[in-house]
């Protein structure tokens, strides 16, 4: 709700500071990618918020200021607005990257400097990448099983 809203508009005001910190190239790939990652960031986000509500401790309603009933409504809804945000991620460069090629006409602007130190930052996406990629699949696969078995109501509500 209004913590979640908080977290998801602070995510996108680092993503923006990040652009400014590390500009990307002016093409299609490169905005492509940014869009990959911010979509990314977002539905692990609203994954981690889902997990936390389900772990039920005992602070989250003062946190939330919402009843844990209504929490669970909320849980719901945004598990699965996680997961369609986990597969817009999953199919950015298939959905963005013609369109973004399609409309791709403007001339090219000076490229920026960089402001911080790109070395440090490669060496930590490189370490990183492989893990999360081959992680992101698996998860967002057995989350999107999850969805259906919830909408199946084949499992009753006492066993989630």
């Amino acid at each position: 709700m209004i913590l979640t809203s908080i977290l998801t508009i602070s995510l996108f005001i680092f993503w923006i500071l990040g652009l400014w910190c590390f500009p990307p190239n002016f093409d299609a790939r490169s905005y492509t990618h940014e869009i990959f990652y911010i979509t990314g960031a977002i539905a692990w986000l609203w994954m981690a918020i889902c997990l936390v509500i389900a772990a039920r401790p005992s602070w989250i309603e003062k946190v939330f200021r919402s009843p844990l009933d209504r929490l669970y409504v909320f849980h719901k809804w945004l598990g699965f607005a996680a997961v369609a945000m986990a597969f817009v991620h999953y199919f950015v460069k298939d959905i963005f990257g013609p369109i973004l090629r399609f409309i791709w006409t403007l001339p090219k602007p000076p490229k920026k400097e960089m402001i911080a130190d790109p070395a440090f930052w490669d060496l930590v996406w490189s370490m990183s990448r492989t893990v999360a990629k081959e992680s992101s699949v698996w998860l967002t696969w057995i989350a999107l099983i999850l969805v259906l078995l919830c909408l199946t109501k084949k499992i009753p509500y006492k066993r989630w």
